[in-house]
């Protein structure tokens, strides 16, 4: 599976006017992501997550001053496995198929925020794993509701290697 997630049909420049399709923003899973949310979904146990600042704005990151992107890795800390919640999607054409994902985010915590990064991935416990993610897209509560009781961990982060 790739990630960032194309939606079905969508030519590959889709990805670069859209660089954002790595996550999906809470905010907009029932507008822009309507078609995925509450379809397909699953779930990712990882240690740390990474995330695209800018170097100019980053508190990680100094000189050069130059108006260029660099990744920070984010770890819960003390460290622990997260599972973070995401949908995915699967279409072929007659040329080829396409297996694409992309984690749900919503605001960040103090702590991201302070690095310069507007969104986090939802961490969901571990008790949900045993939850029936695809849903009828018509009732979405306890998609919600599980986003609603997320994980909450204080992040660490660097600079990623």
């Amino acid at each position: 599976m790739r990630h960032p997630c194309r939606l079905v049909g969508k030519p590959a420049f889709h990805e670069t006017k859209h660089p954002s399709s790595y996550n999906a923003r809470r905010a907009s899973l029932e507008s822009f992501w309507k078609g995925q949310f509450g379809h397909i979904h699953g779930v990712i146990v990882c240690d740390a997550y990474c995330g695209n600042v800018s170097r100019q704005r980053s508190k990680a990151a100094r000189p050069p001053d130059t108006e260029e992107n660099v990744v920070l890795e984010f770890k819960p800390q003390p460290r622990c496995g997260m599972s973070i919640f995401f949908f995915y999607l699967h279409w072929k054409n007659d040329s080829y198929q396409l297996w694409s994902f992309a984690a749900i985010s919503d605001e960040s915590p103090p702590e991201v925020a302070a690095a310069v990064h507007d969104r986090c991935i939802i961490p969901i416990w571990h008790e949900y794993l045993g939850t029936r993610f695809d849903r009828d897209p018509n009732d979405l509560e306890v998609l919600h509701a599980i986003s609603d009781d997320r994980q909450r961990s204080f992040y660490g982060h660097r600079m990623a290697a």
